[in-house]
């Protein structure tokens, strides 16, 4: 089974209609750099699950959400370098 992921217009939609989410869990799903610009509008995030979710780049787009407190990274493949970005974290979940 591939990834479909939630696409990008989706994500645009979503974003606007609920732009006051504190939790957004988004597993198993192929995220592109315009989905996760997407969610720079939400400026109340807290928590964001990307686990299992295929990403290719964009973590300096990640690392802009200043509210966010907790970032799940499980199961993704990702640059070492890319963790530097962030720095306002309370917790990060990396786990294989």
């Amino acid at each position: 089974m591939g990834f479909q992921g939630i696409s990008d217009r989706i994500l645009q939609d979503l974003v606007k209609k609920f732009f006051d989410l504190c939790e957004l869990k988004l597993p198993f799903n192929k995220i592109t750099k315009v989905g996760l610009e997407a969610l720079l509008s939400l400026k109340n995030l807290k928590l964001l699950d990307l686990s299992g979710s295929v990403l290719n780049d964009g973590f300096e787009l990640i690392a802009q959400l200043t509210e966010l407190h907790t970032l799940d990274l499980s199961s993704c493949r990702i640059k070492e370098t890319a963790l530097q970005a962030f720095t306002t974290l309370k917790e990060l979940r990396f786990y294989p």
